[in-house]
């Protein structure tokens, strides 16, 4: 981990091992996935912040003070990527772009997560993302986020995924990432913890 270096647009995917890490993992990831070991619950992503690299995220599972906040944030918050990984309690893996991402990539990219810094965790809209039909009948919502639909969002407005091949608000953690892999957009997941 002390010599892993992060770039704009690195994905990190977390695999709790609490009760609820590990109820989105069971029930979200697909086969491959599972044995694989990567039962995925959490997703963030890389983006510079203030002349550094940094961690966006949004979650209610990180005792970090948010680095803007300078305090416990319940929803999107920016951290040191280092010290997420090596506080966090369980597996934590890294997938990269296919192609690195373009200076304008790189700018939309942290401009989006700063934008939505500060935005609420949506717990119901992460509920509905768990089912198997409800999802479908919700539209896309930024007003609040939960951990892909915030990457979701931000990776469509820097250009890495297209604008409209899904609904940020309807895919889970697990989903986004095989999404990402499967379409050739990142390459495939490598353990770092």
């Amino acid at each position: 981990m002390s010599l892993t270096y992060f770039t704009p647009g690195d994905t990190l995917w977390f695999c709790g091992r609490g009760f609820a890490s590990r109820a989105i993992g069971l029930w979200t990831t697909s086969l491959k996935q599972k044995w694989n070991g990567q039962l995925i619950s959490h997703g963030s992503f890389i983006a510079p912040h203030r002349g550094k690299i940094k961690n966006f995220e949004s979650t209610t599972f990180n005792d970090l003070a948010c680095d803007e906040a300078r305090r416990k944030v319940l929803g999107v918050q920016v951290n040191d990527p280092h010290k997420r990984v090596l506080t966090y309690t369980g597996r934590v893996y890294l997938s990269r772009p296919r192609n690195a991402l373009k200076a304008e990539q790189v700018e939309a990219l942290s401009n989006s997560a700063r934008a939505f810094l500060g935005t609420p965790y949506d717990m119901p809209g992460a509920l509905r993302a768990g089912t198997r039909w409800i999802k479908r009948f919700f539209d896309a919502d930024p007003s609040a986020l939960f951990c892909d639909e915030f990457m979701a969002f931000a990776l469509m407005d820097c250009g890495k995924i297209p604008e409209g091949s899904f609904n940020p608000s309807a895919v889970t953690p697990a989903w986004l990432a095989r999404w990402l892999v499967h379409n050739a957009v990142y390459q495939p997941l490598v353990r770092l913890k």
